[in-house]
């Protein structure tokens, strides 16, 4: 029989066991409440997981000094922790945190989180909408990244200004060039610019030797775009000698839309190749490639088309034509007999009317 020693001890521990596992609180881990909010602090634990089981309460989680190394896809989907606000993951060896991008929809259950840090990663773009959860957040941590500054990130900008919601170290942009190290959160809206954007409006074309031959390019931008054709990527001007090279362009400022034709004279089988319009604002650069290729087939093709066309069309007439006599002639034959129904009918009532009136007369 155990003493009465031995019965108070396993009762303290059976005590102990039933407190944990009723608080949720990892036997490792310190649980309790500062600043008014319910923590749970499991630092230098060793944990290669996050924890399972903490109370849904929990709403500071500090995993500091463990060798998590990696966080699968399901680290938190089924830890129930929907208040928790702030999330310690420092030194603990995590190897794919150089995040490129946060996921669609991957913070929309945390309403109740007021410190994000993704800083130090390789987030170029972050899209304003999937921050709009975060109802309560109060500190964003953003910087070294290596943002792009263009015209996709004035939206995160307008709504940092917003939610007066200030970066805690500035972000930097990493892109474009012009605005390379400066502090995104401080620039206007000018400055938010994208590249242009250019359609090949004929991506391929065949052309026939010794025709003219006009390549179109079009391109959308915001602000001012120079358009340089290259020609083995050679730039081509009017001012050339080659004098078979023509460029026009015309462009509408208010739509922001431009259009660069093209021209070569008289083209032959030299000629054909790849010919790339190249279009150019502060913003940056892009490149459209067009196909030219020339053929003394394509003459010969469009000749047989012509006479198929020219053959097609003259059957056509000519069915057309005696269809045309066909239905005249019945039409002059319908009414010819028409008239002479009308006229026979005629004929029988005058005869008809005479007959009643003799029929009459003998009567008295």
């Amino acid at each position: 029989m155990p003493n009465k020693s031995q019965t108070l001890v396993w009762a303290v521990v059976w005590a102990w066991v039933a407190t944990t596992v009723s608080t949720g609180c990892p036997k490792i881990c310190e649980c309790k409440w500062r600043d008014g909010r319910e923590m749970v602090v499991c630092q230098k634990a060793n944990f290669i997981d996050v924890p399972r089981g903490l109370e849904s309460s929990t709403q500071v989680l500090d995993l500091r000094h463990n060798n998590l190394r990696i966080l699968p896809r399901d680290s938190f989907a089924y830890s129930g922790l929907l208040n928790l606000q702030k999330l310690w993951l420092n030194f603990c060896n995590i190897i794919y945190n150089k995040i490129s991008k946060i996921e669609e929809r991957a913070l929309r259950v945390l309403g109740n989180l007021e410190i994000l840090n993704v800083a130090g990663n390789r987030i170029t773009f972050l899209n304003f909408t999937e921050l709009r959860p975060l109802q309560v957040l109060r500190v964003i941590g953003i910087d070294d990244n290596p943002w792009y500054c263009d015209c996709r990130l004035q939206q995160l900008s307008h709504w940092m200004r917003e939610r007066k919601l200030t970066a805690s170290t500035p972000p930097s942009c990493s892109h474009p060039s012009w605005l390379y190290g400066g502090d995104w959160q401080a620039l206007d809206d000018k400055h938010f610019l994208c590249g242009p954007h250019t359609m090949a409006v004929a991506p391929r074309i065949l052309a026939t030797d010794r025709d003219n031959v006009t390549l179109m390019c079009r391109v959308e931008s915001e602000v001012k775009v120079i358009i340089t054709w290259l020609v083995d990527e050679t730039p081509i001007h009017n001012t050339n000698k080659i004098h078979r090279y023509k460029v026009k362009q015309s462009g509408d400022p208010d739509r922001q839309l431009y259009v660069s034709n093209f021209t070569i004279l008289g083209v032959v089988r030299e000629d054909q190749g790849i010919y790339r319009c190249l279009a150019e604002n502060r913003a940056g650069t892009i490149v459209t490639d067009i196909m030219l290729q020339v053929s003394h087939e394509v003459a010969e093709v469009r000749s047989e088309n012509v006479e198929q066309l020219f053959t097609r069309r003259g059957l056509l007439g000519a069915v057309s034509i005696v269809l045309f006599l066909v239905f005249f002639t019945c039409s002059v034959m319908y009414y010819r007999a028409k008239d002479l129904s009308l006229q026979i009918s005629e004929d029988d009532i005058l005869g008809t009317t005479k007959l009643t009136k003799n029929l009459h007369e003998k009567l008295g």
